[in-house]
């Protein structure tokens, strides 16, 4: 295997492991949006809407 397709094979990885890393932030937001009485606790909490 070359240095080109090494680092190329690391350069993937690095990015796989954040786009996983993100998934997980974001499945996790979802979890708790999805639930009512934590989506209201987060809207008390930061202020609700403005208007």
């Amino acid at each position: 295997m070359g240095v080109y397709q090494s680092s190329l094979r690391l350069v993937l990885t690095k990015l796989f492991i954040q786009v996983l890393g993100n998934l997980k932030i974001i499945l996790e937001f979802r979890k708790i949006i999805g639930n009512r009485e934590k989506c209201q606790e987060l809207v008390t909490t930061y202020g609700g809407l403005s208007q």
